[in-house]
Protein backbone atom coordinates (compact mmCIF):
# COMPACT_ATOMS: atom_id res chain seq x y z
CA UNK A 1 0.00 0.00 0.00
CA UNK A 2 1.82 3.15 -0.85
CA UNK A 3 1.44 6.29 1.33
CA UNK A 4 -1.21 8.01 -0.58
CA UNK A 5 -3.72 5.21 -0.43
CA UNK A 6 -2.77 5.56 3.38
CA UNK A 7 -3.60 9.19 3.54
CA UNK A 8 -7.33 8.60 3.15
CA UNK A 9 -7.03 7.06 6.72
CA UNK A 10 -6.15 9.59 8.63
CA UNK A 11 -8.97 11.15 10.32
CA UNK A 12 -6.60 13.89 12.18
CA UNK A 13 -3.64 16.11 12.33
CA UNK A 14 -0.04 13.73 13.11
CA UNK A 15 1.06 16.30 14.83
CA UNK A 16 2.10 20.48 15.21
CA UNK A 17 5.64 21.78 15.42
CA UNK A 18 6.18 25.45 15.87
CA UNK A 19 9.23 27.21 14.57
CA UNK A 20 10.29 30.40 16.74
CA UNK A 21 13.73 32.31 14.85
CA UNK A 22 15.22 34.72 17.00
CA UNK A 23 17.31 37.12 15.36
CA UNK A 24 20.98 36.73 15.51
CA UNK A 25 21.79 40.50 15.47
CA UNK A 26 20.41 43.03 17.45
CA UNK A 27 19.07 46.28 15.45
CA UNK A 28 21.98 48.04 16.88
CA UNK A 29 24.24 45.29 15.13
CA UNK A 30 22.12 45.79 11.74
CA UNK A 31 22.62 49.53 12.08
CA UNK A 32 26.31 49.19 12.30
CA UNK A 33 26.90 46.61 9.55
CA UNK A 34 24.63 49.02 7.30
CA UNK A 35 26.39 52.11 8.06
CA UNK A 36 29.77 50.49 7.56
CA UNK A 37 28.65 48.98 4.45
CA UNK A 38 30.46 50.48 0.69
CA UNK A 39 26.78 50.95 -0.67
CA UNK A 40 24.63 51.98 2.10
CA UNK A 41 27.25 53.54 4.39
CA UNK A 42 26.92 56.66 1.98
CA UNK A 43 23.01 56.92 2.43
CA UNK A 44 23.16 57.02 6.10
CA UNK A 45 25.71 59.06 6.03
CA UNK A 46 23.53 61.74 3.98
CA UNK A 47 20.61 60.85 6.18
CA UNK A 48 22.86 61.98 9.25
CA UNK A 49 23.91 65.27 7.54
CA UNK A 50 20.36 65.63 6.53
CA UNK A 51 21.27 65.95 2.72
CA UNK A 52 19.59 65.10 -0.31
CA UNK A 53 22.38 63.57 -2.39
CA UNK A 54 22.86 65.05 -5.94
CA UNK A 55 23.06 63.84 -9.40
CA UNK A 56 27.03 64.72 -8.97
CA UNK A 57 26.84 63.35 -5.48
CA UNK A 58 25.40 59.87 -6.80
CA UNK A 59 27.27 59.35 -9.48
CA UNK A 60 30.24 58.78 -7.66
CA UNK A 61 28.91 56.07 -6.20
CA UNK A 62 28.23 52.69 -6.88
CA UNK A 63 25.23 51.59 -8.53
CA UNK A 64 23.47 49.98 -6.38
CA UNK A 65 23.67 53.13 -3.92
CA UNK A 66 22.76 55.45 -7.02
CA UNK A 67 20.08 53.09 -7.40
CA UNK A 68 19.01 53.34 -3.72
CA UNK A 69 19.72 57.29 -3.51
CA UNK A 70 17.67 58.15 -6.35
CA UNK A 71 14.89 55.94 -6.70
CA UNK A 72 13.78 54.68 -2.73
CA UNK A 73 15.89 57.72 -1.01
CA UNK A 74 12.39 59.18 0.52
CA UNK A 75 11.61 55.65 1.44
CA UNK A 76 14.59 55.42 2.61
CA UNK A 77 14.48 58.35 4.70
CA UNK A 78 11.12 57.49 6.11
CA UNK A 79 12.31 53.92 6.86
CA UNK A 80 16.02 55.43 8.45
CA UNK A 81 13.35 57.68 11.04
CA UNK A 82 11.62 54.72 11.83
CA UNK A 83 14.77 52.86 13.16
CA UNK A 84 15.79 55.70 15.35
CA UNK A 85 13.03 55.02 17.74
CA UNK A 86 14.74 51.41 18.00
Amino acid sequence: MDELERAGELTEPLGVQWVVVTPELSAQEVREFQTEDPDLGPLFDWLTAEQTPSADNLRQHSLETRNLGAVSCRSFVRWYASTQAV
